[in-house]
């Protein structure tokens, strides 16, 4: 059985009072715009999660 919520590189992924989706919560600071929205499975908002992680360290990498 699937927790409730569960906890992903510091967001918790939660079910949505439409149990059919999840949605990504930042547990510090504010929720980044790409990680907003509906998730059909709590493996999908993870590989959102490690997309917008891998995006921002690229980005950061390159302005050094």
């Amino acid at each position: 059985k699937r927790s409730k919520e569960m906890e992903y590189k510091n967001y918790e992924v939660v079910r949505d009072s439409d149990v059919r989706y999840f949605v990504v919560k930042a547990m510090k600071g504010k929720l980044p715009n790409k990680l907003s929205g509906k998730f059909t499975s709590e493996e999908f908002a993870k590989v959102c999660i490690d997309r917008y992680i891998e995006e921002n360290v690229y980005a950061k990498a390159r302005t050094e």
